[in-house]
């Protein structure tokens, strides 16, 4: 088995484990900072500070990505104009220290005296950071006078307050449950619409840790008949948008623990946000697994899921629907009888629209 999946390996082009992207929206909202300038030469030590100066980062048109905005940026005394940068990526570490990778100058549309301005701007991305909630952001303003004279414009921007603008976590809890599924798998490249289902593969969705998360579980993942292992990812963050259509926020791969005949494989696994949703009590999930084969080189796994079946498990959900229901209720909605009784095995249930422990 080991030797035939090595081969088909070989038969694909290999891939390399890539940079993932960031859920920016922990930084996305409005600063207040403490601004600092200089003309010619970077802000020095003994640069005085103008307080107040508000800066915002928004959620960029692209995953991953931020728009940068400071507005009525002055130059001694005078209003040049609003300097914004779009579709900047945005990196993190293991540390949650937010960067900016390195980009392209971008023309800013500035004027003085009713003269436009011919600037380039850009971050300084060496420099530039948010952690915690604090801002520490260099911006690069070149200001050019003629084809072949420009200059260097340095701002430096601390923030003093942070108001985050994302929105709150989603109830997950409608979700949350055992979901049925058809089974789709390719190697190498993705599923197409040539391929055959194995029907009845469980899958469960679980409340995550933290408010607005979930964990996703495919216990017994199978290979050609052969059972590698649980696929179980954790702390996923869900959206929700204005129809009722759960989604997942992007997330970095996480390590599962697989083996092929004893042997460990390295897998490196995650939820394709691009296309996995569930509505309605109906799940399509894409699972994307990276088999690193060695150092360089991984084959790709690809798993798609389609329910036919939902039993939900949430708590809240079972509360809402019970809540003016007399009756004797198990935490998925069964009806169990009038009142409890030794007849029921111990456990939390639902009576007259209450949770009671038995």
């Amino acid at each position: 088995m080991k030797k035939l999946l090595l081969a088909l390996a070989a038969c694909f082009m290999l891939h390399h484990v890539s940079a993932q992207t960031v859920d920016v929206t922990p930084i996305v909202g409005d600063y207040t900072c403490d601004f600092y300038l200089a003309l010619g030469a970077p802000v020095g030590d003994d640069a005085v500070a103008v307080p107040g100066t508000p800066v915002a980062i928004k959620q960029g048109a692209a995953a991953g990505t931020i728009d940068f905005e400071l507005n009525d940026f002055s130059l001694q005394g005078e209003v040049l104009g609003d300097v914004k940068l779009s579709a900047i990526t945005i990196n993190k570490d293991a540390e949650g220290k937010y960067t900016f990778a390195e980009h392209e100058r971008q023309p800013v549309a500035l004027s003085l005296g009713g003269e436009p301005i011919n600037a380039m701007v850009k971050l300084d991305c060496q420099t530039s950071y948010i952690k915690d909630g604090k801002a520490y952001i260099d911006v690069d303003i070149l200001w050019i006078t003629d084809p072949d004279n420009s200059l260097p414009i340095y701002v430096r921007l601390i923030s003093t307050d942070f108001v985050g603008t994302a929105t709150p976590p989603v109830d997950v809890t409608p979700i949350v449950g055992d979901y049925t599924c058809d089974f789709y798998l390719a190697l190498g490249e993705p599923i197409g619409d040539d391929a055959v289902a194995v029907p009845g593969t469980p899958v469960a969705i679980k409340q995550g840790a933290a408010a607005g998360t979930i964990d996703f579980e495919l216990n017994d993942f199978s290979l050609q008949g052969e059972v590698l292992g649980d696929v179980k990812l954790s702390a996923i963050t869900i959206n929700k948008d204005a129809e009722g259509k759960y989604t997942f926020a992007e997330h970095e791969r996480q390590p599962v623990a697989l083996s092929l005949g004893g042997e460990p494989i390295n897998a490196m696994v995650k939820l394709d946000c691009q296309t996995s949703y569930i509505k309605d009590g109906k799940a399509y999930i894409d699972v994307d697994i990276l088999w690193i084969t060695d150092p360089d080189n991984s084959l790709p796994i690809y798993v798609r899921l389609i329910s036919t079946d939902f039993v939900g498990t949430g708590i809240s959900s079972v509360e809402a629907a019970t809540v003016r229901t007399k009756g004797v209720y198990s935490l998925d909605g069964r009806y169990v009888g009038n009142a409890l009784g030794n007849h029921l095995p111990k456990g939390v249930y639902i009576v007259n629209g209450k949770k009671v422990l038995h």
